[in-house]
């Protein structure tokens, strides 16, 4: 997690490099974490005074305020704007995040339909931040959830043969194990294969614990949290989400606009009082 340290190393070294987009990027990335979202809100409009034609800087401004208020129409804008000419990972990532946060769900099954895309390269952004080392990230998975969200389970099941067929084609890494088990839990929950996911969501959770790369680590525990969630361990799920949300910053909102979480753990107690909680923080911050 960036601390107010790492904030003022970023800080520092923009002093020497005022004109750099990676610093920029990072140093938002920092302030959001923070909290710090109206800081967030101006650097990202100073960079794109510096960037104007930055997909990504158009990108996370929308996906900022649609995790503090839900309007999805300034991310929107940035897709049209820009997926025609990104490439597979800007183009397929974007459409899948936005679509689900649209409750799109036949929209998304129709876009991952004219797709032949099979994988792609693992970029960091909103919500987890980078995955580094891990390699590719098989469009199945996409499709797996989709289904699942459309009560189609045979697409659901054809998506995790998908998966599992993906990873055995993977070299096996110590840095990329614990993604390839963490692909393994989502193939077994499309499969509904409920005692395989939840071994496979526990291993990677062992794999990559909070002491060994906190972001990976976020990440992991987000992901698990979904498989947990839909094979019916809510509370376990619940548990993960409130580490997560303890980290500050814009975590909690984002988690409290997961559809997916939603649905599973929509009779969960638990969980409807801490997305209350998670709501409240956002509903507190100001934008600008």
């Amino acid at each position: 997690r960036r601390g107010p340290e790492g904030l003022a190393v970023i800080n520092r070294s923009l002093a020497v490099d005022p004109g750099n987009a990676f610093l920029l990027g990072t140093a938002i990335s920092a302030q959001a974490d923070l909290g710090r979202i109206g800081d967030a809100m101006r650097t990202l409009d100073h960079a794109l005074a510096q960037f104007p034609d930055d997909p990504s800087l158009h990108f996370l401004k929308g996906q900022v305020r649609y995790v503090y208020t839900g309007n999805t129409d300034e991310w929107r804008r940035a897709l049209e704007r820009f997926s025609p000419a990104g490439g597979a990972e800007t183009r397929i990532s974007e459409n899948v995040r936005l679509l689900i946060a649209e409750h799109r769900y036949a929209d998304l099954q129709r876009f991952l339909d004219n797709t032949d895309v099979v994988a792609v390269r693992v970029i960091s952004g909103p919500g987890g931040v980078g995955l580094w080392g891990v390699g590719q990230f098989p469009v199945a998975d996409y499709r797996g959830w989709t289904a699942l969200m459309l009560g189609d389970e045979a697409r659901a099941r054809l998506a995790g043969r998908a998966v599992q067929e993906f990873i055995a084609m993977q070299e096996d890494t110590p840095r990329n194990h614990w993604f390839l088990r963490l692909l393994a839990a989502d193939a077994h929950a499309f499969l509904g294969e409920r005692q395989q996911a939840i071994a496979a969501a526990h291993e990677t959770l062992t794999l990559m614990p909070r002491t060994r790369e906190r972001s990976s680590a976020n990440e992991a525990a987000f992901a698990a949290a979904h498989v947990l969630a839909w094979v019916g361990m809510g509370d376990e799920a619940v548990d993960l989400l409130g580490v997560l949300g303890d980290e500050g910053g814009w975590v909690g909102p984002y988690i409290s606009r997961d559809p997916i979480l939603a649905r599973a753990l929509a009779a969960n107690p638990r969980y409807q009082a801490l997305m209350a909680q998670f709501a409240a923080r956002a509903a507190a911050t100001r934008l600008e």
